[in-house]
């Protein structure tokens, strides 16, 4: 129950004010004070037990303390208080002070008119009422708003730690990725001079290199698979296992077996999980031999570039990636070797379609394959490893600030 406290230094104007007021309000509590102390220490004893006052009434001339220092200090303790002043003798500073310093809600001139006193406290009782409800909604309000933080903090929080633990892991991935790529001593030990311009479009790449040795026979890969990040990532992984077992199981050499063997078998894999699935790579196989002085290449959907002589020369692969499925087709394919003699001095290039792919330049268009191969003539008789600043140079400038769109690897051989 909320109270109405009355203040007045004569008891019987406090009494009938007490009367009038129980008889308009019985539902709330009619508290009365003969002087401003003893007024604040009701409001001291009320509000200890946690009872909110509604308004209070106060005379304005008092022994002590006046009606306008009372109501400014109620308002202090009290805000919400609705404040009125009950008085013939209020001077216009008085109630000046009250208005600015305590919100004063009206006053009332004595003798009060019972009916205009009655319809002014109903007022007054009923904006405290819509305060106090506006107050609570607030208060809720707060309360809904500080939870909800309280959830987005937390699930952001969440979302943070499964971000970190994904990127973690992700880059936990690369490092597996890098270690099955040669090593650097490797294509040191087999090239003299090479390069290796090798740039993700995410964190880990489908693209791909491999290499082997077998006696006097350097067997070099180029793989492209579908997709990139994590899902390309994954398919690299399959190429280098199936490039092993062709090479270091079944003992194959030659490209265009190579090839087959690595289609068959991931052709295998597909038609056992899910038939017609376009999941694959693009490949190209070069056997180096050093006693012949030959290079033999057999390619799926995949070209590579050589330079002899000053002549710039292209070999491109069969139409169909490795791992392609349809009912049209056998699955055992077959691919072309090509042979050529590296008697004379040749640089030979392999490369994903990323790099001609990229948009860039003035007019936001693809590189293109004949763009590469005149970068290619440009620098082919420059040492490798200018050859590796050039070609990382002429990517950025023509990406500039655009998004890379795929992974992008390009090789340089000097056989």
């Amino acid at each position: 129950m909320h109270t109405i406290l009355c203040i007045d230094d004569e008891p019987i104007i406090l009494n009938s004010l007490k009367r009038e007021l129980m008889r308009a309000f019985p539902e709330y509590n009619i508290e009365v004070a003969e002087s401003a102390e003893e007024a604040l220490e009701v409001v001291a004893f009320l509000q200890s037990r946690g009872q909110a006052i509604a308004m209070a009434i106060s005379d304005y001339v008092m022994p002590q303390m006046k009606g306008d220092e009372l109501l400014i200090k109620l308002h202090q303790l009290s805000p919400d208080t609705i404040k009125i002043l009950l008085t013939g003798q209020a001077s216009v500073e008085g109630i000046t002070n009250i208005i600015n310093e305590a919100n004063l809600y009206r006053f009332i001139a004595k003798p009060w008119e019972p009916n205009d006193l009655r319809i002014t406290v109903e007022k007054g009782l009923k904006s405290f009422q819509q305060d106090l409800q506006l107050s609570l909604q607030n208060a809720q309000l707060r309360e809904l708003n500080h939870t909800l933080e309280q959830k987005v903090a937390e699930r952001t929080k969440t979302l943070e730690e499964q971000h970190k633990a994904i990127q973690d892991s992700i880059h936990y991935a690369k490092n597996i990725q890098r270690s099955i790529l040669p090593p650097t001593h490797l294509l040191e030990a087999s090239f003299k001079e090479h390069f290796v311009f090798y740039r993700p479009r995410d964190v880990v790449s489908g693209d791909f290199y491999w290499m082997a040795q077998r006696g006097h026979k350097t067997i070099f890969v180029a793989a492209d698979c579908t997709g990139h990040g994590v899902p390309g990532a994954f398919m690299s992984m399959i190429g280098v296992s199936l490039l092993n077992q062709a090479v270091h199981d079944a003992m194959l050499t030659q490209p265009e077996s190579i090839l087959s063997e690595v289609d068959y078998n991931l052709q295998t894999v597909w038609k056992y999980d899910h038939q017609f699935n376009k999941d694959g790579m693009d490949m190209m196989v070069c056997t180096i031999d050093t006693e012949a002085k030959t290079l033999s290449c057999a390619g799926a959907r995949s070209r590579m570039t050589y330079f002899q002589a000053g002549q710039i020369h292209t070999i491109k692969g069969e139409k169909s990636s490795i791992g392609d499925l349809s009912p049209e087709q056998e699955i055992r394919k077959h691919f072309t070797r090509h042979t050529i003699d590296i008697s004379s001095p040749t640089m030979l290039y392999l490369y994903s379609d990323g790099y001609q792919d990229q948009f860039g330049g003035a007019e936001d268009k693809k590189f293109l394959p004949s763009r590469l191969n005149a970068l290619f003539e440009a620098i082919h008789q420059q040492p490798t490893s200018e050859q590796q600043a050039v070609v990382a140079q002429t990517f950025e400038d023509w990406k500039g600030s655009r998004s890379q769109i795929d992974d992008v690897m390009v090789i340089g051989l000097r056989l």
